[in-house]
């Protein structure tokens, strides 16, 4: 992960089919919470316990709301045979918009952009708050 800047990786059965994500993040705190070496951990200690995915086909749209309802920042694309084909990310959802910035196709707009940046940032004291009412508290 790190010689490939890579954030995340999905994790496969012996078949091949994503079953988890991994995130750089995941290793750290399961290194620090188990006093261990990330050598001496097996993936399955640190990998994410659900997988959220999409379709090739699936919308744009609908990889947006994965993102915002799961707070994740990137998942899997995996075909029907359960194989990933590729990642989605945050990422390349606002590099999309800022392409399309300067072209006539408009599916992802600024406004989306930010509600959604937003609600994957979102503290998990305050899901139940839409996020243009969540205010931050200061530390005393």
């Amino acid at each position: 992960m790190w010689e490939g800047n890579f954030g995340a990786v999905p994790v496969v059965d012996d078949q091949g089919r994503a079953i988890a994500m991994v995130t750089d993040r995941d290793i750290c705190i399961a290194a620090y919470t188990q006093g261990r070496s990330i050598w001496d951990i097996p993936v399955e200690v640190a990998m994410s316990k659900q997988l959220y995915s999409v379709k090739p086909t699936d919308s744009i749209a609908q990889v947006e709301q994965i993102l915002q309802t799961q707070q994740v920042h990137r998942m899997p694309v995996v075909g029907g045979d359960g194989r990933v084909v590729g990642i989605v990310a945050l990422q390349d959802i606002v590099r999309e918009a800022v392409r399309q910035r300067h072209g006539m196709r408009k599916e992802v707009s600024d406004a989306q952009i930010g509600r959604m940046v937003a609600a994957i940032h979102v503290p998990a004291s305050l899901q139940a708050q839409s996020p243009l009412e969540q205010t931050v508290t200061p530390a005393a």
